[in-house]
């Protein structure tokens, strides 16, 4: 596992490349122009991006695992799959809720 500190938006994109990362998670705390940022950068590097809160599927993250009803969901963000190039098999597909956002 790799641990980046975004410190500074604009080397972002060098510091994932240079980790050698396969995916991004966005922990909760971050504000709407920070998670653009990493989810703008992570798509220009095919990247998928994962999050365990909702609101930041609005924001161009791929994927969220939330709970609904006492029960965990995957939600998938089709248009940020489509933008990143990222193929989505069919069995994850059936088990998740895919949303157009």
């Amino acid at each position: 596992s790799v641990v980046l500190v975004l410190l500074d938006a604009r080397r972002l994109e060098e510091q994932l490349s240079k980790a050698g990362v396969d995916a991004v998670y966005l922990a909760p705390g971050f504000d709407n122009a920070q998670v653009r940022s990493v989810t703008q950068t992570a798509v220009n590097l095919r990247l998928p991006t994962l999050t365990g809160d909702a609101s930041y599927l609005d924001q161009g993250v791929l994927a969220a695992v939330v709970e609904v009803g006492g029960r965990y969901v995957l939600k998938i963000n089709a248009k940020v799959a489509r933008a990143s190039l990222i193929s989505l098999t069919a069995s994850l597909l059936r088990v998740a809720e895919v949303v157009e956002l």
